[in-house]
């Protein structure tokens, strides 16, 4: 039997094989004899051989092609790494992203507005007499006194003055790029594969930016002053009259039916009081 080299096996995680061969020779022997024996004829025409003797008279021997039978040896073995080579590095890059926000800014008008409201009014309503004097000149006047009727509506005005304000909303995003970069190494092993294999890999964030996602307007009202103050309207009917008499009017130092006045007549009542004054009042 011959045995061949021992090889490693591809893609065999370093077993090696073998072939084994055993040859097994192969003869053929011719042997050449001379047999004999008595056959006798019978009446009815058939025959009958008896026993034979036989003698081998020679024999030759030939070598023929051998019979080759094969089979496989497996062992196991080491498989290390015969060579490396470095690829190019694999490079992802990624975006992060926050949540939209949203930054607004305003400018209010330089001019304002009012707005006035009236509540509930109320009604209250009061007599009012009024009493007039008509001098006839001839010592007697008609004294009328009218009823007036009065009626008062009061009514809260409240008055609101307003500056309106406008609204810029702006939605923003801030993103980022993270960028992984990793070392590729292609290794070579003994029984002819290969194996890519990562190394260390390397993060880099960029910096933050801001992006606009949308922008919208808005505006409002926004009161600056309220204020309310009472209305009162006062309504009179046309009056109606209570009375109306006549009467003598009262003499005064300024009557024209008065003499000349004494001149410097004490004004102290006590002056004025006689005896018959005194004697009489008691």
């Amino acid at each position: 039997m011959s045995y061949t080299d021992w090889e490693t096996v591809y893609a065999g995680g370093g077993d090696e094989q073998r072939t084994k061969t055993t040859t097994t020779t192969n003869l053929r022997t011719t042997v050449v004899t001379r047999c004999t024996f008595e056959r006798t004829t019978l009446l009815n025409g058939y025959t009958s051989d008896g026993a034979q003797t036989c003698t081998e008279i020679s024999s030759a021997t030939t070598e023929l092609d051998p019979t080759l039978t094969t089979e496989t040896e497996t062992r196991a073995g080491d498989n290390p790494v015969v060579t490396t080579v470095a690829l190019d590095d694999v490079v992802t890059t990624e975006t992060e992203q926050t949540d939209p926000y949203t930054v607004t800014t305003y400018v209010d008008a330089e001019n304002t507005t009012t707005e006035t409201e009236e509540g509930s009014a109320t009604t209250n309503t009061a007599n009012r007499d009024v009493t007039t004097t008509t001098d006839h000149g001839d010592n007697t006047s008609t004294v009328t006194v009218i009823r007036y009727v009065d009626t008062t509506t009061t009514t809260p005005t409240t008055t609101r003055t307003y500056r309106t304000r406008h609204y810029t909303d702006v939605v923003k995003k801030d993103t980022r790029t993270i960028t992984t970069t990793t070392p590729v190494n292609r290794v070579t092993y003994k029984d002819g594969t290969t194996e890519d294999i990562n190394g260390s890999s390397t993060v880099t964030t960029g910096e933050w930016t801001t992006v606009q996602v949308s922008q919208s307007q808005r505006s409002e009202n926004i009161l600056q002053s309220e204020q309310t103050t009472d209305v009162v309207v006062t309504t009179s009917d046309a009056g109606t009259q209570l009375s109306s008499q006549s009467v003598s009017n009262a003499y005064t130092d300024n009557d024209i039916n008065l003499g000349t006045p004494t001149e410097n007549m004490s004004t102290v009542v006590a002056d004025h009081k006689t005896a018959e004054y005194n004697s009489n009042s008691g």
